[in-house]
């Protein structure tokens, strides 16, 4: 049994900060990969008001024991008042699911 899996955390972010960001997250080993979608349009409602504008949205490839440090992080580095924090478990194949665990610097169990 896996007690550490492959997690995909989504978050959106202003294309200012988005590359720093990312970076940060890879040389802090909290993330193996992160991938950069920019021009992403978001239209919410934030403070009872219609919010049309455009981010980049982020695909962070970690682990699950990665969570909770990827989680204070947010809190210290994210621009946003109330980030977006999706967290996704994923299957992914033997080989990638090692790399990730190599990249994040953890073990399997």
């Amino acid at each position: 049994m896996f007690f550490n899996y492959p997690v995909i955390v989504l978050t959106t972010i202003d294309s200012n900060h988005c590359k720093k960001f990312s970076q940060s997250l890879i040389q802090s080993s909290l993330a193996a990969c992160v991938n950069i979608f920019s021009g992403v349009n978001s239209i919410y409602k934030w403070n009872n008001e219609l919010i049309n504008e455009q981010e980049c949205l982020l695909l962070i490839k970690t682990t699950s024991r990665s969570i909770k440090s990827l989680k204070e992080f947010f809190k210290e580095n994210h621009p946003y008042e109330l980030p977006e924090f999706i967290e996704l478990k994923v299957n992914a194949s033997e080989g990638y699911s090692n790399w990730l665990l190599k990249m994040t610097k953890q073990s399997i169990n």
